[in-house]
């Protein structure tokens, strides 16, 4: 038992004696029964008494273990107890205030609360206090206490009125109990907070990349500035605007079972490439990745896409993929072989390479590099493989290969090192240059022709030139000769030297012949002929011709069609090539063979002609002379044609040269094949006659001797050769006629148009300088359309034929000409008017 408790027992049996003693005085003394019976209740009561005692002991100490325990929770509690009355005046503080701002419990109560208050903040607070004080349910008041160091501290005031007795209150003076809590911390966390959202909104915000809050609906909470920029929408153009209506159509069902997915919580983040409509109409490419952020309370709130604009990316990819394809295109659709080799196999090949070997690609795919390489290019095509996969690159080269069906193929081929599929490989590009090759060797052929063609065109130049102005001065030479007989008496010594000059002189003609034959204008006489028949009326003097060990065969066509030429020429080209022939065959034995056919030339049936010579649609005639002799090289035929060259002795005519000439003027072509060793081939082609064709022979007039005819009237003779104006000139005055010259057709035309009226006839020669013959006989009609006109010149009539056709020749006199020719052709055309030719 405690002080108290003993001090509270004696003072209470003190007042119970008196009790009794008061009591006992108006009352009977007890007799010895009652008062035993007394004495006996005493003791139970006393003992009652004592565990009453003892229970009230018990009971005090348990209440003041409560007491000491509600005493620890309210000064250790963590956060301050106050209790203030009506004025704000501390009736109880717990240790927790106490040590809340730094002081003593004994300094704390019965003080004024406002004590503690910031005193810039104790106005604002008893301004607030009575209101506060009476209704503080639902209230909080923030302000800030004064440690006692001096330093602030940000508080929370909660208040609750109790009835407690918790100082002195009054009945209408109930006590206020405050709940104080540290607020610093919230302080600071909102604080945090807010700089947490400001960096939030800033990042989002300022973010370069498009973000947006999106709700579970669908539709935009918030829009960032580079979202914007990415869908060219303001913001507030875009709030309250669903996601999808700025999504492509094709493109809205992207993304849905990932957004399902995002909200059943299968997955937190969700990651989609699609396609968005910008505001001016284009499609912008968007990368969207999107997170979903719950509320405080877990339940999810909205969405968080992140929307990066790969539309760059994009177009690259598709336009890499575009290139991809068309080089895809170009290497499948290539007209050229492309190739790849790694590690010596093919492990590529586009259409065109697998044409151009007859392999379809499973055949080829692994196949060694080589094996489609001709043997004859084994070594280079190993040589530059190995310089590519060193990693040089080899210029073009051109390459034999093989096709399957073993058929060779010339290619020009590129090698060049690359990566394929991540590793070294070798492409391989090769054009099939087989046409091309032929090609060139056409050209070269062709180009060897023209050079040959071109030197005889140009030494036909040269030799036309010679018999032309050799012909001026045989004309001179012959017509002196035959006015010196013509002068001269029968029986004159002098006679048969005169006769002499003429014979050289017609040798020399015949000579200007050949030359002019080489030129191809050499004159000839046209008729029909029967090739066969020319070829049999030679065969005696052929073999008398050749040599004794020569065997000449004969093959001739019973079906070939005539020709229209000059029989003696034709002849000429025979007998040359046979004896060219059995030269070739020199002191040994062999075969002379003359074949004759026919032969269409026309677009499927072109000849292959050595020289330029290009044949007109049409039927030919061929002549072929084969011999089984030495052969000719390259470089013999290249010279066959040039005059004066002979592979035997010292060149002694034109040869060959002449046979080409004839053949020309005759619209023919000449082709040699010839090899070292295998003889030659010698064929001529001449156009046959079809029936359409067929026309009578032209008669030919044979010139007359020299009589004793006379003209008269004015003759015109134009020349440029001094010497032929001048022996013109006393023949035509020995013939009775007037004569005017003129040495070239400018002279010529002015004569005529002075004395046209007295002139009978015009000799014109073909070859002047200024006007030549064609131009002066086109003025001559200008001046008179009548104008007679005998045109003189050493080139065929076939020639002035064709050239003056439908002019109205009144007749052509072929240089050199004699008097009697002279003479002749003058009085047909002056008696007759008929057009004749006359020849020597």
């Amino acid at each position: 038992m405690t002080r108290r408790s003993f001090d509270d027992s004696s003072q209470l049996r003190e007042h119970a004696e008196a009790y009794l003693a008061s009591e006992s005085a108006h009352e009977p003394e007890p007799t010895a029964e009652q008062a035993q019976r007394l004495v006996h209740e005493l003791k139970v009561h006393q003992v009652e008494l004592e565990l009453q005692n003892e229970e009230l002991r018990r009971i005090t100490a348990e209440l003041e273990r409560s007491q000491q325990q509600y005493a620890d929770l309210f000064h250790q509690a963590p956060i301050g107890y106050l209790a203030l009355n009506a004025i704000g005046q501390v009736l109880e503080a717990n240790q927790t205030f106490c040590r809340m701002i730094g002081r003593d419990r004994a300094q704390v109560l019965n003080c004024a609360f406002t004590d503690f208050v910031v005193p810039i903040d104790r106005q604002a607070f008893l301004a607030r206090y009575r209101a506060y004080y009476h209704a503080p349910q639902s209230k909080h008041v923030e302000l800030r206490l004064l440690r006692g160091n001096g330093e602030p501290i940000d508080v929370v005031l909660e208040g609750v009125r109790v009835s407690l007795p918790i100082g002195q209150p009054s009945q209408d003076s109930l006590p206020l109990l405050l709940t104080i809590s540290d607020n610093a911390e919230r302080k600071r966390a909102e604080v945090a907070l807010r700089q947490s959202e400001e960096r939030f909104r800033r990042t989002f915000d300022l973010s370069p990349v498009g973000a947006v809050m999106v709700g579970l609906d669908r539709r935009f909470i918030r829009c960032n500035e580079a979202f914007c920029r990415f869908t060219g929408y303001q913001e507030e153009e875009l709030i309250g605007k669903s996601f999808l209506e700025i999504t492509h159509p094709e493109d809205v069902h992207i993304g849905v079972q990932e957004i399902q997915a995002l909200m059943a919580g299968e997955i937190e983040l969700a990651k989609v490439e699609k396609r968005y409509l910008h505001k001016d109409g284009r499609v912008v490419w968007g990368e969207t990745t999107i997170r979903m952020l719950p509320n405080p309370c877990g339940q999810e709130q909205y969405f968080i896409p992140i929307v990066l604009d790969i539309t760059a990316r994009k177009e690259a990819v598709n336009a890499l993929q575009a290139s991809e394809e068309r080089f895809r295109g170009l290497v499948t659709n290539a007209p050229i072989a492309i190739t790849v080799i790694q590690r010596g196999k093919y492990v590529y090949a586009n259409p065109t390479s697998l044409r151009m070997l007859g392999y379809d690609e499973a055949e080829l795919q692994g196949k060694d590099a080589l094996c489609a390489i001709h043997p004859d290019c084994l070594e280079l095509a190993h040589a530059r493989l190995m310089r590519v996969q060193q990693g040089a690159t080899n210029p073009p080269a051109e390459i034999v290969v093989l096709r399957k069906d073993g058929t060779a193929l010339a290619t020009e081929s590129s090698t060049v090192p690359i990566e394929y599929h991540g590793d070294k490989a070798v492409l391989v590009i090769a054009s099939d240059v087989t046409e091309r090759k032929r090609a060139e060797d056409a050209r070269q052929r062709l180009e060897q022709q023209i050079q040959q063609a071109q030197k005889l065109e140009s030494l036909g130049v040269l030799a036309g030139g010679i018999a032309h102005d050799f012909n001026n001065l045989l004309t001179a030479i012959l017509g002196y000769a035959d006015l010196a007989l013509y002068q001269l008496p029968s029986e004159s010594s002098t006679r048969p030297l005169l006769h002499e000059i003429e014979t050289a002189s017609l040798r020399a003609a015949d000579l200007c012949r050949q030359m002019l034959a080489y030129s191809g204008k050499g004159q000839f006489v046209t008729e029909d002929i029967d090739v066969n028949s020319v070829i049999r009326e030679m065969v005696y003097l052929l073999k008398t011709s050749i040599s004794k060990k020569a065997n000449l065969t004969l093959h001739l066509d019973p079906d070939s069609p005539a020709m229209r030429g000059d029989a003696t020429q034709l002849r000429q080209i025979v007998m040359n090539l046979v004896v060219n022939a059995s030269e070739a065959l020199g002191e040994e034995e062999g075969a002379i063979t003359i074949t004759t056919g026919t032969m269409r030339c026309d677009a499927a049936h072109q000849v292959e002609i050595d020289l330029d010579t290009q044949l007109a649609p049409g039927f030919y005639v061929w002549l072929q002379v084969i011999d089984t002799g030495c052969g000719m090289d390259v470089e013999t035929r290249e010279r066959l044609f040039d005059p004066f060259f002979s592979t035997k002795f010292t060149g002694r005519g034109l040869g060959l040269s002449a046979v080409l000439g004839i053949v020309r003027a005759h619209r023919g072509a000449l082709k040699v094949t010839s090899a070292p060793g295998q003889g030659a081939s010698f064929t001529v082609y001449f156009p046959a006659i079809t029936k359409h064709d067929e026309t009578p022979g032209d008669a030919a007039v044979s010139p007359a001797s020299v009589d004793a005819w006379t003209g008269a009237g004015t003759i015109l003779l134009v020349d440029d050769e001094e010497a032929i104006r001048t022996l013109g000139k006393e023949v035509l005055e020995a013939m009775g006629f007037s004569v005017l010259t003129a040495e070239d057709g400018q002279e010529a035309v002015d004569l005529y148009r002075e004395h046209g009226d007295d002139i009978a006839l015009v000799i014109l020669d073909l070859t002047m300088p200024r006007l030549n013959g064609e131009e002066a006989l086109h003025h001559l009609r200008a001046i008179d359309p009548g104008v007679r006109v005998i045109l003189s010149s050493g080139y065929s009539e076939q020639d002035i034929a064709e050239r003056f056709a439908g002019k109205d020749l009144a007749g052509f006199v072929t240089k050199p000409y004699t008097l009697a020719t002279l003479q002749t052709s003058l009085r047909h055309v002056l008696e007759n008017t008929t057009y004749v030719e006359l020849r020597m």
